[in-house]
């Protein structure tokens, strides 16, 4: 998508300020990102995903890729290959005795 407008010009016209934003993070590997002048941070407030993979591991991105030429998202109202291997795996990791998975996007869910 071209623009003649800056990243900062775009979003001071077009995106609601909810709070101040003067750092343009432009890459990240692992647990660092990168401003747009290459200087480097310690990712310290990552959120979502990122917070269990960290930023483009390589291994990561490649399950992405594959997943994406399958099925972006469909709700788990359905049944969806792979989701009772993983539910199965992390009960019997997680050691405890009778218990199940439930998949969501955030900790709202859970309540």
């Amino acid at each position: 998508m071209a623009s003649d407008m800056t990243s900062k010009e775009l979003e001071d016209k077009y995106f609601m300020k909810a709070f101040g934003r003067d750092l343009k993070i432009v890459k990240g590997s692992g647990s660092y990102v990168w401003d747009e002048n290459g200087k480097k941070y310690l990712d310290m407030l990552a959120g979502i995903a990122v917070c269990s993979t960290g930023h483009c591991h390589p291994k990561v991105v490649d399950a992405i890729c594959r997943q994406a030429h399958e099925l972006i998202h469909i709700s788990n109202l359905f049944l969806v290959p792979g989701q009772g291997e993983l539910a199965k795996e992390l009960v019997e990791i997680s050691g405890l005795k009778n218990c199940r998975a439930f998949f969501s996007n955030s900790g709202a869910e859970a309540n």
